[in-house]
C-alpha cells in the first residue's frame, strides 16, 4: 500500500554540497524465529545547509525476511510515501524534501520464521542531492528449542509405570526461549500414572498431571539461552498394546518447535496355576491359566508367562486332545516363560525358587510312569524360526518318548533347566 506519512515545503535553492547519509538497522537484531524487529532507516540531511528533494529508495528484502503483519510504520521525515504489503518483501520510499540541518527516520517491522544471520542490503537512496548509496545491516534470526519426548522404560507390562520424559533443548541459540507452552493428549488406554511423579528442570511455568487424566500440560516456562531442560511425568497403560503419543506444538518466545512423537509398549504377565479356582484369563494369578497352552496361545511378543510349581502336560488346554501324543508345547519368539513360583499368594518375580518350587513339563500323558503312551516331543520347536529372544527358564522337563518307526522306543527325556533372568 501507499502511505502519505506527512507534507514538507522547502524552497531553498542553495547549492548541492553533500548527499545525505543514509543508514538502516534493526532493532533487536536477534530475533527468534516469528518474532518481530524494527527495521528503522536513517536519512541524514545535517550536513547541508539546503534541501534534499525528490528523495526516493527500494528496499529488496531477503527472502527469509517478510513485512510484518499486521503493518507497523512510522515516519518522521516530512511528505514521505511509502509502499509496503504485510507478507511480502519490498519496501519502496519517495519523500518530496528533507531541509537541511536535519535528519529523518523511517521504521518498519519486519518478521522471519527463517533460522539464520539475514544480510539486507537496500538499492541506493537518491535525492536531488546526488547518490547516498546503500544501506546495511544483518538480522539474525535464532531456532526454536528443538522438542523431543521418550518414554523410559519404552517397555512396560500393564499396570506399571513408565516416565515419559520431555526433552526442550535451546543449546543452538543466544537467547532465552520464554512463555514455553504444550500439551499432550494421550492416546486412549494410556493415562497418568495414580503417582505422576510430575517435575521439570525448566525455569517457572505451570506442570498440570492429574492422577488417571489423559492429559499432560506445560505452560509459562522457560529455558535459558544455550541450555536444555526437561518435563516428566509418570504414565501408565492397563491394556496391551503399542501406543502412538505425539504432543501438541511446542511454542515459545523463539517460535513454534513442533510436536514430539515416541512409542510405548505395554505387555502382559500371563499367569498359569494348574491349581488356579478363578476366571482362567491368565490375567492374575487368582485368575491364571491352569494350562500352559492356553497361555502360549495368546502370548505375543513382549509378554511374560509365569508358571507355578506343578506338572504341565501338552496335551491339556483349548483345543487340545487329552492323550494325544503329537501335541508339544511350542514356544514363541519374545515370549519369555518362567517356571518356579509359588502356588499360594499373589507371587512376584522376587518369590521365584526353581530348586523349591518345581515346575514340571511332563510327557507322561497316559498311563502314569509308562513311557510306551508318552508324548513324542514334549517342546517342539522343528524350523519355527525361533531365536534367542524365546526364553524357557527354571522348568524341569520330563517323560518324552518318540518313536523309531512309530514302534521302537529311542528315549526319554528329563532336562532341568536352571533359572535366570537376561
Amino acid at each position: 500500500m501507499d502511505i502519505n506519512l506527512g507534507n514538507n515545503s522547502d524552497s531553498e535553492s542553495t547549492a548541492i554540497t553533500t548527499p545525505p547519509g543514509f543508514a538502516k538497522a534493526f532493532s533487536p537484531n536477534i530475533i527468534g524465529s516469528g518474532g518481530v524487529s524494527t527495521l528503522t532507516f536513517t536519512i541524514d540531511n545535517t550536513a547541508n545547509p539546503v534541501a534534499a528533494n525528490s528523495l526516493s529508495f527500494v528496499d529488496n528484502l531477503p527472502a527469509a525476511i517478510t513485512i510484518a503483519s499486521p503493518l507497523n510504520v512510522s515516519s518522521t521525515c516530512p511528505g514521505a510515501t511509502l509502499t509496503a504489503v504485510p507478507g511480502t518483501s519490498l519496501i519502496s520510499y519517495s519523500s518530496s524534501a528533507l531541509v537541511g540541518g536535519v535528519s529523518c527516520t523511517l521504521q518498519i517491522d519486519v518478521t522471519s520464521s527463517t533460522a539464520g544471520i539475514h544480510v539486507n542490503t537496500t538499492g541506493d537512496l537518491t535525492s536531488s542531492l546526488g547518490n547516498s548509496g546503500t544501506a546495511s545491516d544483518m538480522l539474525t534470526v535464532e531456532p526454536p528449542p528443538t522438542f523431543a519426548k521418550a518414554f523410559s522404560p519404552d517397555q512396560i507390562f500393564v499396570g506399571n509405570p513408565s516416565t515419559l520424559v520431555f526433552t526442550i533443548d535451546n543449546s543452538a541459540s543466544t537467547l532465552p526461549a520464554t512463555g514455553l507452552n504444550f500439551s499432550d493428549f494421550l492416546p486412549a488406554g494410556m493415562a497418568v500414572a495414580a503417582a505422576p511423579a510430575a517435575s521439570t528442570t525448566c525455569t517457572g511455568g505451570a506442570l498440570t498431571a492429574p492422577a488417571g487424566s489423559g492429559t499432560i500440560s506445560y505452560i509459562g516456562g522457560t529455558v535459558a539461552a544455550g541450555a536444555s531442560c526437561t518435563v516428566q511425568v509418570d504414565v501408565t497403560s492397563s491394556t496391551a498394546g503399542m501406543y502412538v503419543n505425539t504432543t501438541g506444538d511446542l511454542t515459545s518466545s523463539l517460535g513454534n518447535s513442533g510436536t514430539a512423537g515416541d512409542l510405548l509398549y505395554v505387555n502382559t504377565i500371563l499367569y498359569v496355576d494348574r491349581d488356579a479356582m478363578g476366571a482362567a484369563n491368565g490375567l492374575s494369578w487368582a485368575d491364571a491359566f491352569t494350562n500352559l497352552q492356553d497361555a502360549l496361545a495368546i502370548a505375543q511378543s513382549g509378554d511374560e508367562i509365569w508358571v507355578a510349581e506343578g506338572a504341565y502336560y501338552p496335551d491339556q488346554g483349548t483345543g487340545y486332545t487329552p492323550g494325544e501324543r503329537a501335541h508339544s508345547f511350542v514356544m514363541k519368539n519374545g515370549v519369555a516363560i518362567y517356571g518356579g513360583f509359588p502356588n499360594t499368594g499373589d507371587p512376584t518375580f522376587a518369590d521365584r525358587n526353581w530348586a523349591t518350587h518345581e515346575t514340571i513339563l511332563s510327557g507322561d500323558i497316559g498311563t502314569a510312569d509308562d513311557n510306551s503312551d508318552n508324548s513324542y516331543h514334549i517342546i517342539f520347536n522343528d524350523n519355527n524360526g525361533l531365536n534367542s529372544s524365546a526364553v524357557l527358564d527354571g522348568f524341569i522337563i520330563s517323560g518324552g518318548m518318540r518313536m523309531a518307526a512309530e514302534t521302537t522306543p529311542v528315549a526319554a527325556e528329563c532336562i532341568t533347566i536352571e533359572p535366570h533372568r537376561p
